[in-house]
């Protein structure tokens, strides 16, 4: 957990996420289970003005009623800091890590319980199911950037957006990529880049200036995805990178 973190957040933030719970614990009674805090604000990332909260809500059951009573709590904390909330109900947590690997091994790595018991504290996530949803997310980035390039038509002001945002999705699984290598990365964009391109031999600095050296851009993400998909291919999927 990141309690340290979180608490040299402004306390007018650390303020409005203790509204939050109290709200919570009003309106849902019993059928609130625990309010986590994960993303930026945990892994000491956070940037007043450009950051979102990102809050958990695990309830003990989901229904309609139950939900509705979320929706002006919700919105005050949006409102106020920003926040975005995720819904999750306890008993179905431990069964879906299978398939949420990436987003529930980096919130069992770096959160902050703010109510109720630690449903992410003995989560197991296993190795090979991050292993492979790497791997589908990059592979997925490569298709979708070939058909950025043929749906551009040459207009670059067009293949611009499109790679830039490629740029911006791909830092996830890149950086679960440096994980599973062995290589600890924060989540910021620049030192992602910067540490994957060691780690694979690629110039990545342009891609930081897509929008201006956009030709470049393409051309190095193309290689940097291709170097990626063969690296996180070839990891021993029992353990050992």
């Amino acid at each position: 957990m990141s309690d340290y973190n979180y608490r040299r957040l402004p306390r007018s933030i650390q303020a409005r996420m203790e509204d939050l719970v109290r709200a919570l614990e009003s309106s849902l009674g019993g059928d609130l289970r625990s309010v986590i805090l994960h993303g930026s604000v945990a892994r000491n990332d956070w940037r007043e003005g450009d950051s979102d909260i990102d809050v958990i809500v695990v309830l003990a059951r989901s229904s309609r009623a139950i939900l509705e009573k979320l929706t002006e709590p919700f919105a005050i904390a949006r409102a106020a800091a920003r926040a975005e909330p995720m819904i999750l109900v306890e008993d179905e947590i431990a069964r879906a890590a299978d398939v949420f690997p990436l987003l529930y091994d980096d919130i069992k790595r770096h959160h902050v319980v703010l109510h109720g018991p630690d449903p992410f504290r003995d989560l197991v996530v296993d190795r090979r199911h991050i292993r492979l949803r790497v791997e589908q997310e990059l592979r997925e980035l490569k298709i979708r950037l070939r058909r950025a390039v043929t749906d551009a038509g040459g207009h670059k002001p067009t293949l611009a957006g499109a790679v830039t945002r490629k740029v911006r999705q791909a830092k996830f699984p890149l950086r679960a990529l440096l994980s599973l290598l062995g290589t600890d990365c924060s989540d910021d964009l620049e030192t992602v880049y910067t540490k994957v391109g060691k780690r694979l031999l690629v110039d990545t600095h342009v891609l930081l200036r897509s929008k201006e050296r956009t030709d470049e851009a393409i051309d190095t993400l193309a290689e940097l995805l291709g170097k990626a998909v063969v690296a996180v291919d070839t990891l021993d999927e029992g353990g050992a990178a």
